[in-house]
C-alpha cells in the first residue's frame, strides 16, 4: 500500500481528545476532506467514520458473487482508500456536493470503480495469451492457424512484438501497453488513472497497434522471400 495511504489510515487509528472528535464530526464534507487530507487526526479518523461503512457495504456486497472470488475484503476496502487518497486525496478532492451526490454516494462510486477494474483486470489475465496481449493478437494480418505448430510461432510472434514495443516505446506510450493490453482497462479508465484524456489514450492505443503491425510485417518479409 502507498505510504500516503498507510499514513492516513493509521492517523484515523490513533486516539484523539474527545473534544477535538467531536468537533471534527460536525464539519461539513468538503471541510473534512480538507483537514483529513492536511493529516489531522481529527479529521483523519471522522472521515473514516463517515465514508467507511459506505466502502464496507459496497465490498461486502460484491463480494458475495463469484467475480470477486480470490480477493480479500480488507485488501478491497484498502484498495479503495488508496484510490481515492492517492496524489494528495486527487479523487477525494473531486468530490463536488453541487452536482448532486452525497460524500457516501461518490464513494461508493468511487468503490465501483476500483471493483469493476479489478474484475476487467482479472478477466483481462484469463484471456491474455502467452507473450502479453490481450487484444493485440487480433491486429490484422495476425496469424490464423490452429495447427500446434502455428499456434506455438503465433506466441513466439506476440513475444517478440511485446519486446520490440516494450523497447522502443517511451515511459508514458510503456504505461499505457501496460494498462490497455495487460490490465485490460478501458481508455476512460486509464485517462483517469494517468492524466490524460480520453482522445490521448485511444491515440496512444492507435499508434501502439500500428507499431505492432509495421513490426509483424517487416519481421515476416525475409520468411516470404526466402525460397
Amino acid at each position: 500500500m502507498p505510504p500516503a495511504c498507510l499514513a492516513l489510515l493509521a492517523l484515523s487509528a490513533v486516539m484523539v481528545p474527545a473534544g477535538r472528535l467531536a468537533r471534527a464530526r460536525g464539519l461539513d464534507d468538503l471541510a473534512l476532506i480538507d483537514e483529513a487530507l492536511g493529516c489531522d487526526r481529527a479529521a483523519a479518523l471522522a472521515l473514516t467514520e463517515r465514508v467507511g461503512p459506505y466502502i464496507r457495504a459496497r465490498v461486502l456486497r460484491s463480494s458475495r458473487g463469484r467475480r470477486l472470488a480470490g480477493h480479500d475484503p480488507e485488501d478491497l476496502m484498502h484498495e479503495i482508500w488508496c484510490r481515492l487518497l492517492a496524489d494528495d486525496g486527487h479523487k477525494l478532492r473531486m468530490y463536488d456536493p453541487e452536482r448532486g451526490k452525497t460524500l457516501g454516494g461518490f464513494v461508493n462510486m468511487i468503490a465501483g470503480q476500483v471493483i469493476g477494474d479489478l474484475v476487467q483486470k482479472d478477466s483481462a489475465q484469463k484471456r491474455r495469451p502467452v507473450g502479453g496481449f490481450a487484444g493485440l493478437e487480433a491486429a490484422p494480418h495476425a496469424a490464423g492457424g490452429s495447427r500446434p505448430d502455428e499456434a506455438t510461432a503465433e506466441r513466439d510472434q506476440l513475444a517478440a512484438v511485446w519486446r520490440h514495443l516494450d523497447e522502443t516505446l517511451p515511459p508514458r506510450g510503456r504505461l499505457v501497453l501496460k494498462l490497455l493490453f495487460v490490465d485490460g482497462l478501458p481508455p476512460d479508465r486509464i485517462a483517469e488513472q494517468i492524466g490524460l484524456t480520453a482522445n490521448a489514450v485511444y491515440g496512444w492505443r492507435h499508434k501502439i497497434k500500428k507499431a505492432a503491425l509495421e513490426f509483424r510485417r517487416k519481421s515476416a518479409r525475409p520468411a516470404a522471400s526466402a525460397p
